[in-house]
């Protein structure tokens, strides 16, 4: 599915996970366990993960907004391509910056 499309010439690795999803209400706690797919480069620096509910850009080697912009971008499209998705409910940007001790 995933790998037919112009998503699978940067990354070529697919793996299957599950993301475990917790929903606490007044009521108590429940969880469920959701399939997800994730597209890795071949040195594992960069990844997309497709849910049900999202998909994610992660790097480990991020350079600069523009380089990761057009990666995200591109995913997006190849999403697009395979769902023909038309609204998209929530966008979100998170930035961890690691300082390693050498």
């Amino acid at each position: 599915m995933f790998m037919t499309c112009r998503a699978a010439l940067h990354y070529p690795r697919l793996l299957t996970e599950q993301q475990q999803v917790v929903t606490m209400t007044a009521t108590g706690a429940s969880s469920e366990l959701l399939p997800q797919y994730r597209l890795t480069d071949l040195d594992g620096a960069w990844s997309i993960v497709v849910g049900r509910k999202h998909l994610t850009l992660e790097t480990t080697r991020y350079a600069t907004w523009t380089s990761f912009r057009q990666r995200l971008e591109a995913a997006l499209a190849a999403a697009g391509d395979i769902t023909n998705t038309r609204v998209r409910e929530c966008v979100g940007l998170r930035y961890i910056n690691r300082i390693a001790h050498r």
